[in-house]
């Protein structure tokens, strides 16, 4: 099935990580493909969905500097993705000395402020080896929001696509994969709403 987990490099997080070679792709590609594409998608089922507002990637701007320290661990080294409300950076925890992707919120208002923080929770909650590694969260020196997880290295779906199609035995590897995933998120009581 999944390599353990911690046996890929990370680049951004997602809520789902491919295994490792499983389709001739390591995890993510770009560093956060797949955050800029929807999470917090996955909410509680007792609740409604929730809109999570990556829609306008123009909108985000960077909030933070290349060597700069969040929460006194991680050294920010580079932006890898920009969405509608976050901005996702590559980051190295001088903890562990592993790259650790941070995403942050870049607009505070009430709304915003709790979904972030509901996403933070969710994936605290989950751990399966397709699904991103929480780390840990909090805020900035600027008063952002933010959430660590691990960093996926690797290629994204889409990126893989337009390169070159799923052989059938591959789209099933893929799909055991993503089913995995998703039970144990159902078992949590969540849904995804993309799915």
């Amino acid at each position: 099935m999944l390599p353990a987990r911690g046996r890929a490099q990370n680049t951004g997080p997602s809520f789902w990580r491919p295994a490792t070679g499983a389709l001739g792709v390591t995890d993510k590609a770009d560093g956060h493909a797949a955050a800029t594409e929807s999470p917090p998608d996955l909410v509680p089922s007792s609740r409604s969905t929730v809109r999570s507002g990556f829609d306008d990637p123009g909108r985000a701007r960077e909030l933070l500097a290349p060597g700069e320290l969040v929460a006194d661990r991680f050294k920010i080294e580079t932006v890898a993705a920009v969405g509608g409300m976050s901005v996702v950076y590559r980051a190295r925890d001088l903890t562990t000395r592993e790259r650790v992707a941070i995403k942050v919120l870049n607009e505070r208002d009430p709304i915003s402020d709790q979904r972030f923080a509901s996403e933070a929770e969710i994936l605290s909650r989950l751990s399966h080896a397709t699904i991103v590694r929480y780390i840990t969260q909090g805020k900035t020196r600027h008063d952002a929001l933010f959430i660590a997880t691990e960093w996926l290295a690797g290629e994204d779906l889409g990126k893989r696509l337009a390169r070159r199609g799923l052989r059938a035995s591959e789209c099933r590897v893929l799909m055991r994969q993503l089913c995995a995933g998703l039970a144990t998120v159902h078992e949590c009581g969540l849904l995804h709403r993309d799915i």
